[in-house]
């Protein structure tokens, strides 16, 4: 498959450092317990420590815009330098996230119904209703989904391990605000890398086929 050439030795590896962070909380997260252990678990530390629950709000609110003024910074660049590699990587970044985290998610959530961990964790099958909206964790879709290309696209260890670490924040304060369950977060680890890689290997195909990469 042709999307697999663009998986060298040091993509895979920047993409391992990169999840490891998220691996390592799952690993300690689910030694509290099973998915309710761990809400109710949560729910005694945001009552026992509100500045740190005040830490977690503004990380996952502000976690997803700070990115989207990255990318505008990328596109406004391209466009005053003419520089098209700039340009494609924006527009591309754009038109997956609309179409994997935005519509892919919402279809997923409204299509499984399922109940945010205070509501459970059953499913209703083709649910509107926003406490059956749970699974994936748009969030962590979008994030994993707008970082990823970032680390693939500049392969730089302190950037991955950095942007890695963030990500991995994001997806970790929707389980510590218990607005989804840690299999909720996982999923959109999941589709949030297929995105992310998806934005990177489409670029890198355009630019191929404008002779604008070197390797």
């Amino acid at each position: 498959m042709s999307f697999l050439k663009d998986m060298s030795k040091k993509t895979i590896l920047h993409f391992l450092l990169f999840s490891l962070p998220l691996i390592i909380l799952f690993c300690l997260i689910y030694f509290i317990g099973n998915e309710q252990e761990i809400f109710l678990f949560f729910k005694k530390i945001r009552i026992s420590y509100p500045n740190l629950t005040i830490f977690f709000k503004f990380i996952t609110e502000f976690g997803n815009p700070i990115f989207y003024i990255v990318y505008s910074i990328i596109l406004l660049k391209g466009i005053k330098r003419h520089n098209f590699k700039l340009i494609y990587f924006s527009l591309i970044y754009l038109v997956v996230q609309i179409l994997i985290s935005f519509l892919g998610v919402r279809i997923l959530k409204i299509t499984l119904g399922r109940q945010r961990p205070e509501f459970g964790s059953a499913f209703t099958f083709f649910s509107f209703a926003a406490k059956n909206n749970s699974f994936p964790s748009g969030h962590t879709t979008e994030i994993y989904g707008a970082t990823l290309p970032l680390v693939l696209k500049q392969k730089n260890i302190l950037l991955t391990l950095s942007l890695g670490i963030f990500s991995a924040l994001v997806g970790f304060s929707r389980i510590y605000l218990g607005k989804h369950h840690p299999s909720d977060v996982l999923a959109g680890y999941f589709l949030g890398s297929i995105a992310g890689y998806l934005i990177y290997i489409l670029w890198r195909k355009k630019c191929k086929k404008h002779n604008m990469l070197t390797s």
